[in-house]
């Protein structure tokens, strides 16, 4: 049961980090890019990892962007209720 918990603290863990990720960046006072968390997606394990390294990270530009965000959230909902599956 350990093990089975352990990917869905990494979930969380990475979840909040992509949250703390979040901002926007402003230009003559004026919102000119938001850099916004979707979701995770995907989870994998690393064999080896220095901390704060980021292992993967990518940058999206949609021309359908509400389209893009429910496929990403759709992903995310599919990993959170294969994990809770194996708790």
């Amino acid at each position: 049961v350990a093990e089975a918990i352990k990917p869905v603290r990494e979930l969380l863990k990475a979840r909040a980090i992509g949250i703390g990720q979040e901002e926007t960046i402003k230009r003559d006072g004026v919102a000119a890019t938001k850099w916004e968390f979707v979701d995770v997606a995907d989870l994998k394990a690393i064999p080896s990892l220095i901390k704060s390294t980021e292992v993967y990270s990518k940058i999206h530009e949609a021309s359908e962007s509400r389209e893009y965000i429910r496929h990403v959230h759709q992903r995310g909902k599919a990993l959170r209720l294969s994990l809770q599956q194996l708790a």
